[in-house]
C-alpha cells in the first residue's frame, strides 16, 4: 500500500519544525502546478517541495515550472516518501551543520 500525499506532506512539515524550519502551503492564485510547500530553515536556506503520493510523479506541467526555479537559482525537490523526506531533512541538516549553525538536532 502506498502512502498517500497528505500523509507525506504532513510529515515534513512536523520534520521541518523540528530543526527550526517551516514548511509553509504555497498558492499563487490563477498559476497552476506550483509547488506545494516552502520551506524556510535559517539562514536564507529556502527550498520549494512538490508532494506526491508514494511513487508518482510530478506532471509535465509542474516539471516545468519547476525548471523555471531552478533556472532562477532556486532548489526544488520532489518527495513521494517519508523515507524521501527523512533524506531531504538530512541533507538540510548537512548544510546547517556545515554553516555551524546548528548543534545536535539529529
Amino acid at each position: 500500500m502506498t502512502t498517500p500525499e497528505g500523509k507525506i506532506e504532513s510529515y515534513l512539515v512536523a520534520e521541518c519544525r523540528k530543526i527550526g524550519g517551516v514548511a509553509e502551503k504555497f498558492v499563487s492564485p490563477n498559476k497552476r502546478a506550483v509547488p506545494d510547500r516552502i520551506c524556510q530553515f535559517p539562514y536564507d536556506l529556502i527550498v520549494f517541495v512538490e508532494l506526491k503520493a508514494e511513487g508518482c510523479k510530478a506532471s509535465p506541467a509542474q516539471m516545468e515550472d519547476h525548471r523555471r526555479r531552478r533556472v532562477r537559482g532556486h532548489q526544488v525537490e520532489v518527495l513521494d516518501s517519508k523515507e524521501a523526506v527523512d533524506d531531504f531533512i538530512s541533507g538540510i541538516v548537512g548544510v546547517m551543520r556545515s554553516l555551524r549553525i546548528v548543534g545536535d538536532i539529529m
